[in-house]
């Protein structure tokens, strides 16, 4: 008989298959019972402890209710307060633990995604400066177009009132 090897054509049965043995059940409801009986003496104890103490603390906490409520009161806000300052403390050291990590070189957690947005921030920059240019380049090369044409027709206005003079001054010298 080898241990700790599995064979298949063994006929020893399954520890799920065996037959429960009296001490085996003993053992379990020994258990079970000691588990019982010290979950129902600590909770009994708990239960009637915090009734006599609710019993014999009420008339005191009536008595100094008025002086109580109040140092609760401020208490709750100025532990609230300081445990705010703890946190955003905190978070203000990491925070600047965490730049100082990055801006030295050392790669903190997330680096990585700073450095793909701010790849991706410094290309649609370099985009949008390209396009600025292309589209001034544009704007440029309309209005030469639209200042040439300008000429042109200023041009030929004259030329055509120029000409206007002349067969007016044909038709008055020549009539």
């Amino acid at each position: 008989m080898s241990y700790g090897k599995y064979d298949p054509h063994s006929r020893h049965e399954l520890q799920s298959e065996q037959s429960w043995r009296l001490k085996d059940v003993v053992f379990l409801l020994g258990t079970l019972g000691a588990a019982g009986t010290l979950a129902t003496v600590v909770i009994g104890t708990v239960v009637i402890g915090g009734g006599a103490l609710l019993l014999l603390g009420t008339p005191i906490f009536l008595l100094f209710s008025p002086i109580l409520v109040p140092l609760g009161i401020i208490a709750t806000v100025v532990g609230g307060g300081f445990l705010t300052f703890l946190v955003v403390s905190g978070s203000a050291l990491g925070g600047i633990a965490w730049l100082w990590n990055y801006f030295t070189g050392k790669h903190p957690y997330g680096s990585e995604t700073v450095d793909y947005t701010a790849g991706r921030v410094k290309g649609a920059a370099d985009y949008t400066m390209e396009k600025a240019s292309e589209t001034i380049g544009y704007v440029e090369h309309k209005a030469a177009d639209l200042v040439g044409m300008g000429q042109q027709k200023t041009s030929e206005t004259a030329g055509y009132a120029q000409q206007q003079g002349q067969q007016a001054k044909q038709a008055s010298t020549g009539a």
